[in-house]
């Protein structure tokens, strides 16, 4: 009885665990593009004027881009910086990077020194996790893997909340 007892507190454990870990790295991914995309200007994207792009550079992944100032008391226009974050469908995982510069569309390798942000990311819903809302909005909407548990859903929809235009293109 007492091994019994034992090997099912285990497994519990186990599982709290891996719905903790699937938790947190969702909520990373979530911060991440919320605090970018509400701190995100208005920039030539090309052809247009936009807080934010969105681009599929293969199939089953996305890159979303933005061009992003701080909300400290010195972050200004002329400080901003590009943002960027590409899920890679064929291994289910979120990476981020920030440069002053424009960030171009990062071959395999490239993409592997990205900063990791969660793994085990698959669409709520068929094939995309990001949508454009407009030219200022993203939706959000992706899971995480936790394990033998159900996948832990993520979803919202983040504006830009600033009128600023930038000059530096993403």
């Amino acid at each position: 009885v007492v091994g019994g007892i034992m090997v099912s507190s285990q497994t519990t454990q186990s599982n709290v665990s891996t719905v903790s870990t699937a938790t947190t790295a969702g909520q990373v991914v979530s911060r991440s593009l919320e605090t970018g995309i509400r701190n995100s200007i208005s920039w030539n994207t090309g052809s247009a004027s936009a807080s934010l792009t969105l681009t599929t550079p293969a199939t089953g992944d996305q890159l979303v881009k933005a061009l992003v100032i701080g909300s400290g008391s010195t972050d200004t226009v002329s400080n901003a910086r590009c943002e960027a974050w590409y899920y890679q469908g064929s291994s289910g995982s979120i990476r981020y990077k920030t440069s002053a510069s424009a960030i171009a569309t990062p071959t395999v390798a490239q993409l592997s020194t990205w900063s990791l942000l969660a793994t085990g990311v698959s669409p709520i819903t068929g094939s995309t996790i990001f949508t454009l809302t407009g030219t200022n909005g993203l939706a959000i909407a992706y899971q995480v893997s936790a394990g033998k548990d159900p996948s832990i859903p993520f979803q919202s929809t983040v504006y830009s909340l600033t009128s600023l235009t930038g000059t530096v293109t993403c």
